[in-house]
């Protein structure tokens, strides 16, 4: 008996256990789903291009582009986020072309759209910029964050400072953040998600000169999802 007893107890015990390493596995699986969701970040984005003509079109991912063709970069992110758009010259110049932080408030908007103090996300656009001479790849990294990158404008602070050799060095520094940006929050990310709209949409609420394709100078073509932090590297092939 005591033989029967010793082994139906400890079934019952290996029974709980199981039990309670499924709750806290369930538990956890929960928090995780809950915190992921409380994270979730997204952003939509659109290069559109203006031949001589002043005919627009949409730049996709690797277009090859000529010297002369006018080029705007549009984008729209949720309002307590921080974005940052970081170029990377043909000749290996790095420039942060827009950051978020002159514009936490949005009331206190100076960009080139439409806002309502109550909106929960914000359109801009950086404005027209013409390819020069200086022919190659042309990188534009877009990044959006829940947290602010604190060290990775440290960096591009740094970088804008230095000269000569020093300068070098914080260039390969800056390509070594922006290959591993989720490093820099406290919390790491999961996969993000980017595609090509259907049919591009229109940036703020006021815009309405349209071609006869729909598409605007304030077109958003691309839309980008993640969790903490969204980072695209956009190129365009400068021919």
């Amino acid at each position: 008996m005591s033989g029967i007893r010793k082994h139906h107890i400890e079934q019952i015990l290996s029974n709980m256990r199981t039990t309670v390493q499924s709750i806290i596995g369930l538990v956890a699986l929960l928090t995780l789903c809950s915190s992921g969701n409380a994270q979730d970040i997204s952003m939509r984005y659109g290069f559109v291009g203006k031949h001589e003509d002043h005919a627009l079109f949409v730049i996709d991912e690797g277009a090859p582009l000529k010297s002369g063709v006018r080029v705007k970069l549009n984008f729209e992110y949720p309002a307590g986020a921080w974005l940052y758009v970081c170029y990377l010259s043909s000749n290996g110049i790095y420039s942060l072309l827009f950051t978020s932080i002159a514009y936490r408030d949005i009331s206190s908007l100076s960009l080139t759209s439409a806002q309502d103090t109550d909106a929960e996300s914000v359109y801009g656009s950086l404005g027209w910029l013409t390819l020069d001479q200086n022919t190659g790849t042309e990188t534009f990294f877009l990044i959006a964050s829940v947290e602010r990158l604190q060290v990775f404008e440290k960096l591009i602070s740094n970088y804008d400072r230095a000269n000569g050799k020093s300068r070098k060095r914080f260039a390969k520094r800056i390509s070594q953040a922006l290959e591993n940006l989720p490093s820099q929050l406290a919390e790491a990310p999961n996969v993000q998600f980017v595609k090509r709209l259907e049919k591009p949409v229109i940036g703020g609420a006021t815009f309405r000169e349209l071609t006869d394709d729909g598409l605007s100078e304030h077109s958003l073509s691309h839309e980008a999802t993640g969790t903490h932090i969204i980072h695209v590297a956009f190129t365009i092939d400068h021919q």
